[in-house]
């Protein structure tokens, strides 16, 4: 089964956590580099109302469809920027092994 391409509205970058060094040359952070763009749809966002966040409606969870990019299925350090949001991949699903699609189970962390 082919996957709609009309349905892929939004355009979200794949992220790669790598440690960089910091200014002074010393210590290494993690941060977060582009390992390539894709197109997506989205098939679910939760919005849940955290108290420590003032009320504030934020997009906790989201469901990310993408096409079957290789070589990406068994990384646990990915994320997906989506509207200058940064999502943490929990997990990425190829459906019935048939490496036509992905889907992205994200969280918010920035």
């Amino acid at each position: 089964m082919a996957i709609d391409a009309g349905k892929l509205r939004h355009r979200v970058r794949i992220l790669l956590k790598v440690k960089v060094r910091s200014d002074s040359g010393e210590a290494r952070k993690e941060d977060y580099q582009e390992l390539r763009k894709a197109w997506a749809q989205i098939i679910k966002s939760e919005s849940i109302y955290k108290e420590e966040m003032g009320g504030d409606e934020n997009p906790l969870l989201k469901i990310f469809r993408t096409r079957f990019i290789r070589d990406l299925s068994h990384r646990d350090d990915l994320a997906i920027e989506f509207k200058g949001k940064v999502y943490k991949v929990h997990r990425i699903e190829n459906p019935g092994e048939q490496n036509i699609e992905f889907i992205w189970q994200t969280e918010f962390i920035r």
